[in-house]
């Protein structure tokens, strides 16, 4: 059963129309959108944590005294200096810390889940749109857009729903934007890169901001910015072997984005930190790489799921159809993206994926915090699915001459018995007890239905209220443990404790003008 073309000028009716293209366009929209649904609901209980305190105290204050936002800049920049001089080189997310919605006031954290989502999705869409994209006539742009948004919105999905723990990458700011945004600046990156490759050069309008995005996303956690960096690097060695022009552009975004490395690598608050916390790491360059390569291969083999697979299976017709639609003009100039070989593009994949783990495992001796595992994840979907993407180009051309001219696996048959795999895993993922945080919209919209994220809420705008209180600015506070503790919006291990001098007591009594916080009850052990 193929995918129905549709001819301009008709309209597609009736059967015809859940077979064509513009279906399926239009179904993984509306999947991708319900599916937020219950995550945009839970957002309006979201409240700030940790953190969030510390990087947004400065524009706190001065927003609350100016009342202006040169004044709220002007705290935004003195956290700046001082994190820079005193804590860690990572600027750009430094600079994105301070942004926090928190320091306009409690009730503007609830914006924190539409931005990371929005960043999410809308940077998968501009990369898979830059990729499927070729010049041709309108139409045949059109049905590139389609399958572009298709696999942007089930990327998207995955991303979403299987992430190792959502709260870290999406209602956390702070957490957040220490790693989301250098992933889809990787993604941005990428989509620059490609149009340069395409058009072999890039007009000074479009180098400059690519050249900027280059410095700023070298500017956060370590992981990404090498990710990043092996990136650029390896789309400029690919134009130098293949002899292509426009490598010039190339090598000024990887100029760009080295000088933004070595800003933050030789930032002061680095060997202050350090001296702080100390290095458990292996202390060898070479064990720290063999020991990547090792934790990289744990973590594939660990999050390689059922639900995953079956996800990223359900592109395949959609990655065939654009690779029989794409000009074959390219392929025999020998210049495109199938005559490259398999084994070493995908180990090239695995390898920069396997990098991220190297700034954690030198320094501390493992794979580090869960946010950092949510990014590789996040690196790991989208590596994945462009090799698959790959080898399906690369399988068709191998074959060309016996290709069918249809679409077989399009057939309702197969999409229904996939579906209904889907939901049957879904199912045996959700319903047992240890298996209810899996998928994120599913834990957010089981919080919503018995209440757990609105009890929580009521609970920490009583804490706000006393905080907020300004009679009690300058005295010992005691604030209560909440009772509640949704998976998707507490943060265990990250709360406030019954010790005044505990940096998170200290950072939240500093916020609020207060000369000191305390939890009255200190009961928060993490659910089984």
């Amino acid at each position: 059963m193929r995918i129905i073309r549709k001819s301009p000028g008709k309209r597609t009716t009736g059967r015809a129309f859940f077979r064509s293209l513009e279906f399926w366009h239009l179904f993984f929209r509306i999947v991708l959108i319900v599916s937020l649904i219950p995550l945009a609901v839970i957002s309006f209980y979201n409240h700030a944590s940790a953190d969030d305190y510390a990087f947004s105290n400065y524009p706190h204050h001065a927003w609350e005294a100016t009342g202006s936002l040169l004044g709220f800049f002007q705290g935004c920049l003195k956290q700046l200096h001082w994190s820079y001089t005193s804590w860690q080189g990572c600027f750009t997310a430094v600079i994105l810390g301070t942004l926090d919605p928190v320091a306009f006031g409690d009730s503007w954290y609830a914006a924190v889940a539409f931005i990371t989502f929005g960043l999410l999705i809308v940077s998968n869409l501009v990369f898979w749109r830059t990729l499927f994209g070729r010049r041709a006539d309108s139409q045949t742009q059109r049905r590139q857009r389609m399958l572009a948004d298709i696999a942007a919105c089930v990327t998207s999905l995955v991303m979403i729903q299987l992430v190792p723990r959502a709260l870290d990458m999406f209602f956390w700011w702070d957490g957040a934007v220490n790693y989301l945004p250098f992933y889809t600046s990787m993604l941005l990156l990428s989509a620059v890169l490609i149009q340069i490759y395409r058009e072999e050069q890039l007009s000074a309008p479009k180098l400059v901001p690519a050249a900027i995005l280059s410095f700023l996303s070298m500017g956060g956690n370590y992981a990404t910015a090498l990710v990043n960096l092996l990136l650029v690097l390896s789309f400029a060695l690919f134009l130098l072997v293949r002899r292509r022009r426009g490598w010039i552009p190339y090598l000024a975004i990887l100029v760009s984005g080295v000088l933004g490395l070595a800003v933050s690598v030789l930032a002061p608050g680095n060997g202050v930190r350090m001296e702080q916390e100390g290095s458990y790491g292996t202390g060898s360059l070479v064990q720290a790489v063999i020991h990547s390569i090792s934790l990289a291969g744990q973590s594939i083999q660990q999050q390689t799921g059922v639900m995953l697979l079956l996800l990223l299976a359900l592109l395949l017709p959609f990655f065939l159809l654009l690779v029989r639609e794409w000009d074959t003009e390219e392929t025999k100039r020998g210049n495109d993206f199938w005559s490259l070989p398999a084994m070493p593009v995908l180990l090239l994949f695995f390898l920069i994926y396997a990098a991220s783990y190297a700034p954690t495992v030198y320094v501390y001796g493992d794979g580090g915090p869960m946010r950092v595992e949510d990014v590789r994840f996040f690196y790991m979907v989208t590596f994945g699915a462009v090799s698959e993407f790959f080898l399906i180009g690369k399988v068709y051309h191998a074959l060309r001459e016996q290709a069918c001219s249809e679409v077989p696996w399009l057939s309702r048959w197969v999409v229904s018995i996939v579906a209904f795999i889907v939901l049957f895993t879904g199912m045996y993922y959700v319903l047992p007890r240890e298996n209810r945080e899996t998928l994120t919209s599913l834990c957010a919209a089981r919080s919503l239905l018995i209440g757990e994220a609105q009890r929580y809420d009521r609970e920490m705008k009583e804490r706000a209220a006393l905080l907020n209180d300004p009679a009690t600015d300058g005295q010992d506070v005691v604030v209560k443990a909440v009772s509640e503790r949704p998976y998707l919006l507490f943060l265990y291990g990250l709360e406030l404790t019954e010790d005044p001098d505990y940096w998170i007591n200290r950072t939240v009594a500093e916020y609020y003008d207060k000369k000191s916080v305390t939890l009255e009850d200190i009961n928060l052990e993490a659910p089984e």
